[in-house]
C-alpha cells in the first residue's frame, strides 16, 4: 500500500501545473488521471492509489502515444516523474514493495538470449517478428509449450496454447481496464496462472492449495510470484511476508539467507524466482546476482555462454525442457 494520499497526489499534481481528468466510475477511488497539455509535448499521468503503479502517457508527434508502466512507486518518484514525465524513460524500472529498485531488464541492454523449446511451434512462434522481445520488454513466463511477454508499457503478447481462463481474461480486453502487471503461468497442468492487475485486481486457477489460501486470506498485493510442477510455489506479498513449498535445493538455500538477513538487513533479498520441472529453478536477488541449478538438455552450456558473453541478467523456465536466458 502506498504511503500517500489521493490529496498528496493532488497537490503535488497541480503545484507542477497538471489539471485532474475525470475518471470513470470502476476507477473512482482507486485511480486517479492528470494531464498537463506543454510538458514533453503533452502527457497525462495515472497513479493507481491502492498499488502504487503510475502510467506515463506521453504524446508523440511521429509514433503516436507511449506508455510506460512503473511498480510500487514512492512519492519521491512520484515527484521526478510529475516533474519530468521523461524522467528514467529509456532506463524503464520497478520497485518492490519495501523500495528496493528493480532494473525492468530493458532491452537495451540486452545484448544476447538463449533458449530451447520442446514443441517446434513453439520455437516457431518465439523466433518470429510477431513476437519481438524489444526495449519494451519486461518479462516473460513459460508454461505448458506456451509463453506470455508482457512489456513495460502495459501490452502484451502470448503464444497459442496459454491456459483458457487466462486467455479468456485477456484477449480482446478493453482498452481502459487496468493493465496486467503480474503474469505467471504454472506448471502444475495447462490451465495453471495467476494475474494481476494495476489496480490490485487478481486472478487464478489451478495453483497448489496451500497457495491459493494465502491468495484468499491475504489482504495484500503480490510482489514476487512463481509457480511451479504439483504443489511447488514461492510468493511474496507487498507487507514483506514470504511463503513456499520449493525443491529441497532451493528452499535450503533462502531459508539460510533468511537466517542470515536477520542479522544483516545488507543481504540481497529475492527478486525473482522461475521453477521448472524436476527440481530445477532459477533466482535472482536484488543486488543482481543469479542462483540457478538446470538439469536440461543444453541449458548449462548456454547459461555459460550468455554468462561468459555479457552476463545473465533473466532466466525463465517453463515445463520440461523448455527455457530462457537473457543477458
Amino acid at each position: 500500500m502506498p504511503s500517500y494520499s489521493s490529496k498528496d497526489i493532488k497537490r503535488l499534481a497541480k503545484g507542477c501545473g497538471y489539471h485532474e481528468l475525470e475518471v470513470s466510475p470502476r476507477d473512482q477511488g482507486r485511480m486517479v488521471s492528470y494531464r498537463h497539455n506543454q510538458k514533453c509535448g503533452g502527457v497525462r499521468i495515472n497513479v493507481y492509489t491502492t498499488t502504487g503503479t503510475v502510467a506515463t502517457c506521453l504524446d508523440h508527434p511521429r509514433v503516436g502515444k507511449g506508455q510506460l508502466f512503473r511498480r510500487n512507486m514512492t512519492y519521491a518518484d512520484l515527484q521526478d516523474i510529475f516533474s519530468n514525465p521523461r524522467v528514467h524513460k529509456d532506463v524503464g524500472y520497478h520497485r518492490l514493495a519495501d523500495g528496493t529498485k528493480q532494473d525492468c531488464h530493458r532491452m537495451q541492454r540486452l545484448s544476447c538470449y538463449e533458449y530451447n523449446f520442446d514443441d517446434e511451434d513453439i520455437v516457431d512462434q518465439f523466433v518470429s517478428d510477431e513476437f519481438p522481445i524489444s526495449e519494451n520488454f519486461d518479462s516473460i513466463s513459460l508454461g505448458y509449450d506456451c509463453f506470455f511477454i508482457l512489456q513495460s508499457d502495459g501490452s502484451f503478447m502470448f503464444s497459442s496454447g496459454i491456459p483458457k481462463g487466462l486467455h479468456n481474461k485477456l484477449w480482446g480486453r478493453q482498452t481502459w481496464l487496468p493493465k496486467p502487471e503480474l503474469v505467471k503461468i504454472g506448471k502444475r497442468s495447462c490451465q495453471s496462472y495467476f494475474v494481476q492487475f494495476a489496480d490490485g485486481s487478481m486472478e487464478w486457477n489451478d495453483v497448489p492449495d496451500e497457495l491459493d489460501d494465502l491468495l484468499d486470506e491475504h489482504d495484500k498485493l503480490v510482489d514476487i510470484l512463481a509457480l511451479g510442477e504439483d504443489d511447488e510455489y514461492y510468493v511474496k506479498f507487498d507487507d514483506g511476508s514470504e511463503h513456499w513449498s520449493l525443491p529441497v535445493a532451493l528452499s535450503k538455500l533462502l531459508n539460510g539467507r533468511k537466517g542470515t538477513r536477520r542479522g544483516n538487513q545488507g543481504i540481497a533479498g529475492v527478486s525473482n524466482i522461475s521453477l521448472g520441472f524436476d527440481g530445477n529453478y532459477a533466482v535472482k536477488f536484488t543486488d543482481g546476482r543469479i542462483k540457478s541449478w538446470g538439469d536440461m538438455p543444453g541449458y548449462s552450456k548456454k547459461f555459460d555462454k550468455v554468462l561468459g558473453k555479457v552476463g545473465v541478467k533473466y532466466v525463465e523456465l517453463g515445463a520440461r525442457n523448455d527455457f530462457v536466458i537473457i543477458g
